[in-house]
């Protein structure tokens, strides 16, 4: 999705810039600018500073990091500016869009006070009810949102939200850091049709900042590289996704194209649902007034084989979720669900860091499936476990914010492990890493699939990681299947347009060598 640049004046110049904390750089001379009108990708690794550089240009670093080098916007220094003059540029001429819009609103105020609030504070006049129902509108919500809290949104639409509020005030650059990671693929399609059509019509700058290379491949129009805090390759788009200049962009782009599977599952049932349905509670209530039961998922049928990776895909509200926690009992359900006493679940979260005790050392994460078999830590299987999952016996000191993305989502593994499940569900388990540390887990959950003898229940929105490790996919709408097979069948030849619609907006158009080979 390129576009033209030619004759577009630099709105945003970084020149030479270095961020450190005490004697440690973690920013190291970065310099890049972007047009009017132009859409400007920075992607790399957690950690080599992508997040740090775009924080920098509206000063909203912590006290204790250092800033040296500039950063012009419209020839004038940022870094030069005092806290008015900044006050003036935040959600002024530059916006912001963060990654997870639902902790950046405000859940005690309607969307109509949070985005009247940046045009009070940068044009000092209150806006219209007509002109607050014209900013939702340009990015595709209806007016009468106006009166809703961020909570009765969905994920997407609170994402609009923020590019609203980003708008209100005539922005010449918006800052987007990863915008659409939390998203499913419709949304995510939308989302960035979206930006680049802000970017477009409105001949606003984009720095989009991400670690889905399927994103910076449809949507940007330069691409830089950082490693490590530097940058190590800057190009157009499309000539990067031809032929990266550097080794480690070779790399990166080779972590674009998955893992593939090549296992093959056996015959033996191991778990099967008939007609399970699951319904709201019958005495949900909403503002004191009393909801009626509804069903949430609708007459499921599944079927899982020892040794298989089946797939749960859909949007954000289709059930998946729904479905594995029925399946583990965790909710009521309608229905049979038969398994066999042999295969034991467990479940692996989607986001590592919520789900490790923050006060508890790894050691201690690594005890707890000993105390609920109310037996001792046994450290000689804890050293196995961790080598299996590629983590050294140094970790079990560390507390979990201590750790990368990578390895909280290894220790997790590794916790689960411990407790020997036959069966994982596995809950979005890459959403949040980076390319090169995605691809590395996924290796890690297909070898621990072999080493095992696993079988795995997978639910996600990513039909690229669907492609590469499972054998079949149920497709799920609205609580209910409305198409399952092979994922051959699946991929290359669906029957339902909701599939087609889902294949065309996963991005995978942009990537044709994962889609399964005849």
């Amino acid at each position: 999705m390129m576009h033209s640049t030619q004759d577009k004046k630099n709105i945003l110049e970084i020149n030479k810039l270095s961020i450190s904390i005490g004697k440690q750089a973690l920013v190291r001379d970065v310099s890049l600018s972007i047009a009017s009108g132009s859409i400007l990708g920075v992607v790399g690794e957690s950690g080599a500073g992508k997040s740090l550089t775009a924080h920098a240009i509206l000063q909203l670093l912590p006290d204790h990091l250092k800033c040296q080098g500039q950063i012009l916007f419209q020839h004038e220094d940022i870094l030069q500016y005092d806290l008015k003059k900044l006050q003036s540029l935040r959600s002024g001429k530059i916006g912001m869009v963060f990654q997870d819009p639902l902790s950046s609103l405000n859940p005690c105020h309607q969307i109509k006070k949070q985005l009247e609030e940046a045009i009070i504070i940068h044009q000092k006049r209150r806006p219209s009810i007509d002109e607050l129902g014209s900013l939702l509108k340009q990015v595709d919500l209806r007016a009468n949102l106006l009166n809703c809290y961020p909570h009765q949104l969905s994920g997407g639409q609170r994402q609009r939200v923020m590019i609203a509020m980003a708008l209100s005030n005539q922005p010449e650059l918006i800052i987007c850091d990863e915008a659409t990671t939390a998203l499913d693929v419709t949304t995510q399609k939308q989302i960035l049709d979206l930006i680049a059509q802000i970017a477009q019509e409105k001949n606003i700058a984009i720095l989009m900042i991400t670690h889905n290379l399927s994103v910076i491949s449809y949507i940007a129009d330069h691409v830089v590289v950082l490693k490590k805090g530097e940058i190590i390759e800057r190009s157009i788009c499309a000539d990067f996704f031809i032929k990266p200049q550097t080794t480690y962009g070779q790399q990166l782009l080779s972590s674009f194209n998955l893992t593939k599977s090549t296992h093959q599952p056996s015959n033996q049932i191991i778990l099967e649902a008939k007609n399970m349905s699951v319904r709201t509670p019958e005495n949900q209530t909403h503002f004191l007034k009393k909801k009626e039961p509804r069903y949430i998922i609708k007459q499921i049928n599944l079927t899982l084989y020892a040794g298989s990776t089946l797939a749960l895909v859909g949007e954000s509200g289709a059930g998946k979720t729904t479905i594995a926690k029925a399946l583990l009992g965790l909710l009521p359900s309608e229905g049979s669900i038969t398994q066999n006493s042999d295969f034991s679940l467990q479940y692996i979260f989607q986001d590592p860091h919520a789900a490790l005790n923050p006060r508890a050392k790894a050691i201690d994460i690594l005890s707890e499936p000993f105390y609920i078999k109310k037996s001792q830590p046994d450290h000689a299987k804890i050293k196995d476990i961790l080598d299996a999952v590629n983590l050294d016996m140094r970790i079990c000191d560390l507390y979990p914010h201590e750790l990368s993305g990578g390895q909280k989502q290894r220790l997790a593994l590794a916790r689960t492990l411990l407790l020997e499940p036959k069966v994982l569900i596995l809950d979005e388990p890459t959403s949040a890493l980076d390319a090169t540390t995605q691809n590395q887990v996924i290796g890690l959950l297909l070898q621990l699939k072999e080493k095992f003898s696993l079988t795995f229940i997978l639910i996600t929105h990513d039909l690229s990681l669907v492609a590469a490790i499972c054998d079949q996919v149920i497709v799920l709408k609205d609580g209910q299947i409305i198409e399952s097979g092979t994922q051959h069948e699946i991929f290359n030849n669906p029957s339902h347009p909701y599939t087609h619609q889902l294949l065309d907006a996963s991005l995978l158009r942009q990537k044709p060598d994962v889609l399964c080979d005849d």
